[in-house]
């Protein structure tokens, strides 16, 4: 989970947001602001833990709000901010996401996550250039492999324990 949304998704928000992509057609730099608009009318289901921030503090987002960002506020809110093959980019990732946290997973299901993530990093590498591809996309094409051996990702994600923490230091 955390190479995903500390990794993969932290990096993708931070190259549409950085300055060092104005001109590019993914740049979001300029749409930042009408994006916070949006996200901060959101009426958010009751088990999202934690809500995406303004996008101004991306620096200070917890794991979970990338979370939330990539599952349930990103794809709908960028639908039609970025350029097509950018957002269909984004949901290669954020459709595994959801499969990949589901209860079960047949393995139909899991060889379909995993022809989407490869596709990703193929996409990554075309998109945003060869120094976009760091480890943490390189490690999408394992996932697979982890799900299949060890299960959903949920079964084994750091999110309840760190959720936990507070209650150990007070």
């Amino acid at each position: 989970m955390h190479c995903i949304l500390l990794g993969v998704c932290k990096s993708l928000l931070n190259i549409w947001l950085s300055p060092t992509s104005r001109g590019k057609d993914f740049f979001l730099g300029g749409k930042a602001k009408d994006i916070d608009v949006i996200l901060g009318k959101a009426r958010p289901p009751s088990e999202l833990t934690r809500l995406p921030g303004q996008l101004s503090k991306l620096s200070v987002w917890k794991a979970s709000q990338y979370r939330s960002w990539l599952l349930y506020f990103g794809i709908p809110v960028l639908k039609d901010m970025l350029p097509s093959k950018y957002w269909l980019h984004a949901v290669l990732l954020s459709s595994s996401l959801h499969v990949l946290l589901s209860k079960s997973i047949t393995e139909e299901a899991l060889l379909v996550v995993e022809q989407r993530l490869s596709d990703f990093v193929a996409l990554q590498e075309e998109f945003y250039g060869l120094e976009r591809c760091t480890m943490n996309v390189h490690m999408l094409c394992h996932i697979g492999g982890h799900v299949r051996n060890f299960g959903p990702l949920w079964t084994h994600s750091a999110f309840e324990f760190e959720s936990a923490n507070c209650k150990l230091t007070s």
